[in-house]
């Protein structure tokens, strides 16, 4: 089924009823999109360029891995699905994200953005895809570092996978985060089915664990 298809239509199951409905978003790309509210845990490099992604390729440690870029740039036999089996989540299906909720800017809900305009079909990209070792922080138009409202090049610029300290000024950039328009709490689908709130205060070092599927570290419940 073609991609532009797929991103036109609406599927209310991936999308946050306190965030937004299923309207068509209407700004640059994503004009004529529909939302998608949940992302997948990624561990990759910060930068999404072909040559680091090549090098880097053995840091996928998320349920969903990416299948770009093609192999015709990494030099790897890529460029199709890469499948992941239940046997290879080591840590347990309980203890291991598929899903959580993707941080987003308010005034940006309805239109759309860089990183929340192509629906699940967008592959090694944020709008599916989001760091799993920087814990999730709250939807905001303002700055991790004085609290004061930003404009969205500030804490949302394009495009790469950035690891911000909440200090930087004059705001984090937040375009690969994890969130939620939740008070404290994002929403995760683990990878048995369960669905599980993770406070927005979550110890980094934890979320990373439940993002990754095989790094053999025990959660329990009171994390």
């Amino acid at each position: 089924m073609a991609g532009g298809y797929i991103r036109s239509v609406a599927m209310p199951a991936f999308i946050c009823p306190s965030r937004r409905s299923a309207v068509a978003l209407s700004n640059g790309s994503a004009n004529g999109g529909r939302p998608l509210d949940y992302a997948a845990p990624y561990f990759g490099p910060s930068s999404r360029s072909p040559a680091t992604i090549k090098a880097t390729a053995s840091t996928f440690w998320g349920i969903v891995v990416p299948s770009e870029p093609p192999a015709s740039e990494t030099g790897r036999a890529w460029g199709g699905d890469n499948k992941v089996t239940f046997g290879s989540i080591t840590d347990g299906s309980s203890n291991t994200i598929l899903l959580g909720e993707k941080w987003l800017r308010p005034d940006q809900y309805g239109i759309g953005s860089w990183m929340d305009d192509h629906n699940i079909v967008g592959s090694l990209d944020q709008d599916a895809m989001r760091i799993g070792d920087q814990p999730p922080i709250q939807d905001s138009n303002k700055s991790t570092a004085t609290g004061q409202f930003v404009v969205a090049s500030a804490n949302n610029p394009c495009c790469d996978y950035w690891r911000d300290p909440n200090t930087r000024m004059p705001s984090a950039r937040l375009g690969s985060r994890f969130g939620g328009a939740h008070s404290g709490i994002m929403v995760s689908l683990r990878a048995d089915g369960s669905v599980n709130n993770i406070s927005m205060s979550v110890d980094q070092a934890v979320f990373a664990n439940l993002g990754n599927k095989q790094d053999g570290n025990v959660i329990t419940n009171d994390q």
